[in-house]
């Protein structure tokens, strides 16, 4: 074993999972969360495949949809809070719009961190009357 750490772009993980009709909930419970270093999201595109089924697409080009920010607070409830990026590579909106995908990304950090916290006085309280 490296104990190096690794990178979970969540968002990645939605569109695979979309596509290759496996559950993105059970990746990121199998997933080794104690070595997450850093999160990615984004947005994503929709287009279809050659037979006409939906086919998402990690574009780096859309707001974080719902679905993938609901799979980023079940990784931070298994990995708690990290260095989360997201990434807008391609038809960047203004910067208003920017600000409130890092806003949104920093309140489910600060709830991570609220709900740790309130566990640690938990486990300690618990220890002292225990």
């Amino acid at each position: 074993r490296t104990d190096c750490r690794l990178l979970l772009d969540v968002t990645n993980v939605y569109v695979s999972a979309t596509n290759l009709a496996y559950s993105a909930e059970d990746y990121i419970d199998a997933f080794p969360m104690s070595f997450v270093e850093e999160i990615h999201l984004a947005g994503y595109a929709e287009d279809v495949d050659e037979i006409g089924d939906p086919l998402l697409i990690d574009a780096h080009c859309a707001p974080v949809p719902d679905a993938v920010w609901r799979l980023y607070d079940r990784a931070l409830a298994r990995c708690g809070p990290v260095a989360t990026l997201i990434e807008w590579d391609n038809d960047v909106p203004p910067w208003p719009t920017l600000l409130a995908q890092a806003t949104q990304a920093e309140a489910f950090l600060e709830r991570r961190r609220r709900a740790d916290e309130d566990s640690l006085r938990s486990e300690a309280l618990h220890d002292d009357l225990g």
